[in-house]
């Protein structure tokens, strides 16, 4: 209900972040999972198995949901924030592409990811 409500009181181009509990660890999911298909994970009947490959490239083991030069404003439902940027980003297309084409066309991707950044404002890029 809270993405409908969200659709309603939306702006053009605006970011929310809506308010969906404590995090849930997947681990526990899955055991959970297990339990409601009749296994007893407690017990060490784990059934198909649960398979734990770590993280792939890119992964992370915490998303951040307001970048570091945002903040969280309210809306009139508590459980629906909206971010807010704390800094003016000029909307300049064309400048955003000639910074991304430059190194493209060199085939430098390090360069793009260095204007990726730069565009968006994010300190990180996976490799």
């Amino acid at each position: 209900l809270l993405v409908i409500e969200t659709m309603v009181i939306g702006e053009n181009a605006a970011t929310y972040i809506l308010e969906m509990g404590d995090p849930v660890s997947i681990m526990d999911l899955a055991r959970n999972m297990l339990a409601l298909a009749g296994y007893d994970p407690e017990n060490g009947d784990l059934g198909p198995g649960i398979v734990s490959t770590g993280l792939r490239p890119g992964e992370k083991l915490h998303e951040a949901l307001v970048d570091t030069d945002e903040r969280l404003g309210a809306s009139r439902n508590p459980l629906i924030n909206r971010a807010l940027s704390l800094r003016e980003r000029a909307c300049d297309p064309d400048g955003i592409l000639a910074t991304l084409l430059e190194p493209a066309r060199r085939g430098e991707m390090s360069g793009v990811r260095a204007a990726l950044a730069q565009v968006l404002g994010s300190p990180e890029f996976p490799s």
